[in-house]
């Protein structure tokens, strides 16, 4: 009641054609857009943020999710899908890097595996690429990450795209869908807060280069997630709020 005018939380969304995977598709230039025939039929959860600072952790994820896709339904009644386009905080600062650095302790996730996602032939191109660009022969796969990965001009250069795009969707997914808390939730906040309120996450989720900016590139290599919420989802939340806010229903 004390301040019933104040906007508390809002979520931006597109309504689209099909799962849109890049953020770019949806604040782009019009030009640069994607050409995509037919009516739209999903809505894509883009930017979702919290205005009051006092009310994080209170849990309105389920109810604010669930009144805007009944929102969503009534004026577009022939959406059918409901996904986000979400960002990946911390992945590279404080877990990638990490790792690459040898302080692997806290993860699932090793140096050693980071490594072994390079296939032998890519491994021994990379090393030798990187060398004759810097002038510096790197120790190993990960020192080289390491040098690239802190830097944002990488993605820039066709042959580093082709290396790297593989292994870091792999390890994107691996942060994610496996790495978890002291909790058992999942480590990345905003995997926890939509899988923790029914959303679903799986590798092809994963989009390489969806967000190419300079923020984008330093915070989780480019890297964004779909999340995606289902019919099942839907009906669950539903029959939760009914019992919790008939009225709503």
């Amino acid at each position: 009641q004390s301040m019933p005018d104040e906007m508390v939380i809002f979520i931006e969304v597109a309504i689209v054609k099909g799962i849109t995977r890049s953020i770019q598709d949806i604040l782009g230039a019009p030009a640069a857009k994607p050409a995509r025939n037919g009516p739209p039929d999903t809505a894509i959860f883009y930017s979702i943020n919290n205005t009051q600072n006092g009310l994080t952790g209170l849990g309105f994820g389920k109810l604010l999710i669930f009144q805007v896709v009944d929102a969503i339904r009534k004026e577009h009644p022939q959406i059918e899908t409901f996904a986000t386009l979400s960002p990946i905080p911390g992945f590279w600062d404080r877990y990638l890097k990490r790792i690459l650095q040898g302080d692997d302790q806290p993860f699932a996730l090793k140096k050693k595996d980071v490594e072994a996602l390079f296939p032998e032939k890519i491994r021994a191109s990379l090393l030798k690429y990187h060398a004759e660009k810097t002038g510096a022969p790197a120790a190993d796969v990960s020192a080289v990450l390491l040098d690239l990965l802190s830097k944002t001009d990488w993605i820039q250069d066709a042959r580093y795209v082709q290396w790297l795009e593989k292994p870091l969707l792999e390890l994107a997914y691996s942060h994610v869908a496996k790495e978890k808390g002291k909790r058992g939730k999942p480590l990345n906040p905003v995997a926890n807060f939509h899988i923790s309120n029914g959303a679903t996450v799986n590798r092809e989720n994963v989009n390489f280069g969806a967000n190419p900016s300079p923020r984008g590139l330093a915070e989780s290599c480019g890297l964004m997630v779909n999340y995606i919420y289902s019919d099942t989802w839907r009906h669950q939340i539903r029959r939760t709020v009914k019992s919790l806010l008939p009225w709503k229903t």
